[in-house]
């Protein structure tokens, strides 16, 4: 748990020491200006919501920055195991600054459904169109992205009534969608690092404007792994290119 801290503010202390020197800043501009028109969805839409979370991973959103803004609040909540915040145009402004840095970048789409109202016992099953062998890696992940959202929820269950509790609980949650995802890409460092995560986003809409208001991501390898995965030299190391190219 302490590493964990220690990584967070690790990441949170890089990000802003890269914002304040303007790195990002011209991809964000660039984001922006690509930013798709969505139509306001109406209240309960929530299939107009999964077509346009679709046409985002289309776009490659996590490596891009390019997202549909009108489904998110402006106060989105965003959350993942190195780092969270608030607000959807500083989460804009934290794709923009990794843009630079990723070298032949993409991010696979594994599923994406609408979670059923009550996920208290064992959560949802992974979306039927994942790839063979991901579906109890999908579950466990899935399980962790979702422990705050559950919290916040309000689930009380006592062995008197129970049922009673858990029905009233799933008329009351709100409405959660799980995307399961593979990114993949090498960074543009003197060492190349490769990185390769398995992952799921669980995104949380209010009842009212039916727009996204939180966006958490669960990875199948911890804050500190992660971290780890940067400073491991990949064959695309420029001295081990230096090698090949000597005769």
């Amino acid at each position: 748990m302490r590493n964990n801290v220690l990584v967070r503010v690790a990441v949170s202390a890089l990000t802003e020491a890269l914002r304040l020197v303007g790195v990002g800043a011209k991809e964000y501009e660039t984001a922006a200006a690509a930013a798709p028109p969505v139509q306001p969805l109406r209240r309960g839409d929530v299939a107009g919501v999964l077509r346009a979370l679709r046409d985002d991973f289309d776009r490659a959103y996590f490596v891009t920055g390019q997202l549909s803004d009108e489904i998110y609040d402006e106060a989105c909540f965003y959350a993942d195991p190195t780092v969270s915040f608030t607000g959807r145009e500083l989460y804009k402004r934290n794709l923009a600054l990794l843009v630079p840095f990723l070298w032949d970048a993409a991010i696979e789409l594994r599923g994406l459904q609408q979670l059923p109202p009550d996920t208290s016992a064992g959560g949802a099953a992974v979306s039927s169109s994942s790839s063979s062998g991901s579906a109890a890696a999908g579950t466990d992940l899935q399980r962790q992205g979702q422990e705050d959202q559950l919290a916040a929820v309000g689930w009380q269950t006592s062995l008197r009534g129970g049922s009673t509790a858990r029905a009233a609980a799933g008329r009351d949650a709100p409405v959660q969608l799980l995307a399961e995802w593979r990114l993949t890409c090498w960074l543009r460092l003197p060492w190349a690092p490769y990185v390769a995560v398995n992952g799921t986003t669980t995104y949380t809409l209010n009842a009212d404007q039916n727009k996204i208001v939180r966006h958490v991501e669960a990875w199948d390898i911890s804050a500190t792994q992660a971290l780890l995965l940067l400073l491991r030299p990949s064959e695309r190391a420029v001295w081990r290119q230096w090698g090949r190219r000597t005769p």
